[in-house]
């Protein structure tokens, strides 16, 4: 809208997003493995944009097309409501956001996807106080955020929305200039200095909106870190989903050997937890880490497109692949229960995985509901056969 200087997209503007019963059974299993760990597990969901800019500039920017502003906050509200009963520590931060009209105008780009400087800092500072919270004796941080005053140090988004008004208009709307927000408190150290000792340690795992432009360009580790007092490391990238950058960090050995005291998984709005192939996917992860796979049927997979697995000697709970082929992307999981029922979860990895956080193993956990046994099973692969020399692993827990 040239009226309001928003776009939306159609992902932007879903009005459901609370969790199903089967997905909110995964991510209590999900939380609980953190939990066996002893591991703090926090998630940060990052609000759908109409919310934080309002019926008005969203009616308008929609030229009257149906939009259920308020269904669309009260099911986001329930979603947050669910990922906390599911055992994870999770802010609902388009109420932080709200909590002041001046900092909900500029919390996100009118002409791209991702929130500001200041939507990352409002987000992780709301993040913190709910950890704060969780956690008193790990993080104690007294801290403040400072709204800019001082122009010099300037962002500009030259928006990812903005190229498609270019594409198709043939013009290309101005850049977006928002100030960089400082802090005070925290955690302050130079480039070189040692932690001090008992620094709370923290691994951020998520999308573009932790690591715009591949560089982290809205500062949200920094942020986190003068937010919570604590040590952040930074491992999300762009391009790899609502799992890629957390299914990469267990599987590489960094939740087993990575001493973080905190795992915070950042999913941006656009992203549904009701997509349980993901889910299945990650607690697949977490349960082959902590060693499901071992003492389980291996079948050789070679250089084959599908394969039927025999289930004669007891029906499994999750599977794991070795696969010897950088270049498959997809295994299509066929499950068949014994009620009847079917079920396929599609594994899924990104092109974009950082060259350093790529693994070669894939694993999924099969239904939770501990009621179903499996009578039937199939795999697909897209575009590669898995390779010579690739196994799965059908294991029991």
């Amino acid at each position: 809208s040239t009226d309001t200087g928003w776009i939306f997209t159609a992902d932007h503007v879903k009005e459901t997003y609370a969790m199903k019963s089967l997905a909110q059974r995964l991510m209590a299993q999900i939380s609980a493995e953190f939990a066996a760990r002893g591991v703090g597990f926090g998630i940060m969901v990052a609000p759908p944009r109409p919310i934080i800019a309002g019926q008005d500039p969203v009616g308008a920017t929609l030229d009257g097309a149906a939009y259920d502003l308020a269904g669309a906050a009260s099911s986001f509200d329930q979603l947050i409501a669910e990922l906390n009963e599911s055992g994870a520590v999770a802010p609902n931060l388009a109420s932080a956001a709200l909590a002041d009209p001046a900092l909900a105008e500029d919390y996100y780009f009118k002409r791209d996807t991702h929130w500001t400087p200041l939507g990352a800092a409002v987000s992780a500072y709301a993040f913190a106080d709910a950890a704060k919270a969780a956690w008193p004796d790990l993080f104690q941080a007294d801290t403040a955020l400072v709204r800019p005053t001082d122009a010099n140090d300037i962002y500009s988004e030259k928006g990812s929305l903005a190229a498609v008004v270019e594409a198709t208009c043939g013009t290309r709307p101005d850049p977006e200039l928002t100030p960089y927000v400082s802090f005070e408190g925290g955690l302050q150290r130079g480039l070189l200095d040692d932690l001090p000792e008992g620094t709370p340690k923290v691994a951020l795992l998520g999308t573009s909106f932790s690591n715009r432009y591949e560089e982290d360009a809205y500062r949200v580790a920094d942020a986190l870190e003068n937010a919570l007092g604590a040590s952040v490391d930074n491992y999300s990238f762009t391009g790899g989903g609502m799992t890629g950058a957390l299914e990469s960090f267990i599987l590489n050995g960094k939740l087993s050997d990575g001493g973080y005291d905190l795992i915070l998984w950042e999913v941006p709005y656009t992203q549904s937890f009701n997509s349980t192939s993901n889910l299945y996917q990650l607690l697949g992860a977490l349960q082959y880490e902590a060693g499901a796979a071992a003492g389980g049927s291996q079948v050789a997979l070679g250089a084959t497109d599908e394969v039927e697995f025999d289930l004669s000697g007891g029906a499994p709970t999750g599977i794991t692949l070795s696969v010897a082929s950088d270049e498959m992307r997809r295994v299509t999981l066929k499950v068949v229960y014994d009620d009847g029922k079917k079920e396929t979860i599609k594994l899924q990895r990104s092109t974009r995985i950082p060259a350093d956080q790529r693994v070669d193993q894939w694993s999924a956990r099969f239904s939770p509901s501990g009621s179903r046994v499996i009578t039937g099973l199939s795999a697909e692969f897209t575009p590669n056969a898995p390779g010579a020399g690739a196994t799965a692993t059908l294991w029991s827990q």
